[in-house]
């Protein structure tokens, strides 16, 4: 029988997979729904960017991009109105109002602490610088970032160092705050009669905000001033106007010839450089102590902390008219241990000793916050003073210590300002000798705050 041959394995054949007709149609739709959807996607990048680039958001990156669209809005028109009529008594009462209310909007308040520094300007009420830095406190404890626009304003008008470029420089971009600046360096201007460059600035500020009038909408709270600058400027400048219409600030100067004329301070004699009102000339600590024969009940707490509730009871019994002028006297005293804590946060005290109320000298550097004074004597050790232990007559010291540390760094303004409230100081704590001591040497320091000082120490 025969062997059957053994055969070779087969593979099996490979399973072949029938590819439709027209494979391609797929890949075809597939590649065109891409296309369209890359096209939207592009249309809808390049709109976005259209927005970003019209509404002034590009404006910080990309040079010659249009700034942002100016904010319109107008949270007190009843104060805008005020300030556009010259109404300025009315409208600090109202922005005062709205920057101290407990519910009122941050975007309100924002507008008020700038009409409110503003008026206080224009007024020339107690020390628009000094009141300045008091609003900006305010917005900051109201949670206003440090870098915002508003705040950029309050610092030009109450830092003298603060120049109107730096400002302006600040506010770039910032929507009608811009407008705001410019009439902030007018009005610095106009009130600080020793500003580098003085009539230029007033000048380039009042072209800059009739431009800026162009650029933003009609309801730009700010652009109440329309009228008021150009009317200010024909006084200013020309002498043209009613005077009787007119904010004391702007009556009270004359720019035409570069030089300030001061109403309502009398004849004068010159000492140097230095023009003393006779007023002040005359004034002696036994005059002053004559003319305050009202402040006996004034309160002066040991610890220099003024309960609000005890200065009302003690004006509520004074005459109206006095009673309005210890009211600006109170203003400047009340807030000067928080200024003399903010001064030793960034400089301590070290002037030759530290006099107590029992008669203790002690000798060190000096610290200080609103609870306890810090000294470190010359022993390195720390010794921990209660305010109501300090004399009287010591924070005067002290307050003079910054004064002439601002004048020696040739911040003359700054240093006549610090005088002045040492003046006012002992003028209310009875210590009347040294009140005209430290009024005289304000004036001779920077005779730009005469008048004040003879508002709140002569009468």
């Amino acid at each position: 029988s025969s062997v059957p041959k053994k055969q070779k394995n087969q593979s099996l054949p490979k399973k072949t997979v029938n590819k439709p007709k027209h494979s391609y149609l797929p890949r075809k739709k597939s590649s065109f729904l891409s296309f369209i959807v890359q096209i939207l996607f592009f249309l809808a990048f390049a709109a976005g960017g259209y927005y970003l680039w019209a509404e002034g958001y590009l404006a910080d990156y990309i040079p010659g991009a249009p700034p942002p669209r100016p904010l319109s809005y107008d949270y007190l028109p009843d104060v805008t109105s005020a300030l556009s009529e010259g109404k300025i008594k009315r409208a600090m009462i109202q922005a005062s109002d709205a920057l101290n209310s407990l519910d009122g909007a941050l975007e309100t308040k924002k507008q008020a602490a700038l009409q409110l520094a503003f008026a206080s300007y224009l007024s020339r009420a107690g020390n628009p610088g000094a009141r300045c830095r008091e609003i900006a406190e305010t917005l900051n404890s109201e949670g206003l970032e440090i870098d915002a626009p508003e705040l950029a304003v309050l610092f030009y008008l109450s830092k003298p160092a603060y120049t109107a470029k730096r400002l302006r420089s600040a506010l770039k971009n910032k929507g009608s705050v811009v407008l705001a600046g410019e009439i902030a360096i007018f009005l610095k201007n106009v009130y600080t009669p020793n500003a580098p460059n003085r009539v230029s600035e007033v000048r380039e500020a009042y072209k800059r905000y009739n431009v800026g009038l162009a650029v933003f909408p009609d309801d730009a709270w700010v652009k109440c001033f329309n009228e008021r600058v150009r009317i200010w400027y024909d006084w200013l400048f020309m002498r043209k106007g009613d005077i009787s219409s007119l904010e004391k600030l702007i009556a009270s100067t004359n720019l035409s010839s570069s030089n300030l004329t001061k109403s309502g301070v009398g004849t004068s004699t010159k000492r140097g450089a230095v023009f003393i009102p006779r007023a002040l000339r005359d004034l002696t600590p036994q005059s002053l102590r004559a003319s305050r024969s009202f402040a006996s009940k004034r309160p002066r707490p040991a610890s220099f902390d003024f309960s609000p509730k005890i200065l009302d009871a003690y004006f509520s019994s004074l005459p109206s008219r006095i009673a309005v002028r210890e009211r600006k006297r109170a203003e400047q005293v009340t807030a000067l241990k928080r200024y003399l804590c903010a001064m030793m946060f960034h400089m301590p005290y070290t002037g030759k000793t530290i006099k107590l109320r029992d008669g203790t000298i002690l000798r060190g550097k000096v610290m200080a916050n609103p609870k306890y004074l810090s000294i470190k004597l010359s022993s390195d050790e720390r010794k921990r003073v209660n305010w109501n232990n300090l004399a009287p007559s010591q924070f005067a010291k002290m307050l003079a210590f910054f004064a002439k540390t601002r004048t020696d760094m040739g911040k003359m303004k700054d240093g006549a300002q610090g005088y002045m409230r040492t003046a006012l100081f002992c003028d209310w704590y009875a210590r009347y000798d040294d009140a005209v001591k430290y009024a005289k040497m304000a004036i001779e320091t920077d005779s730009s705050v005469t008048k004040e000082i003879t508002d709140l120490i002569t009468k």
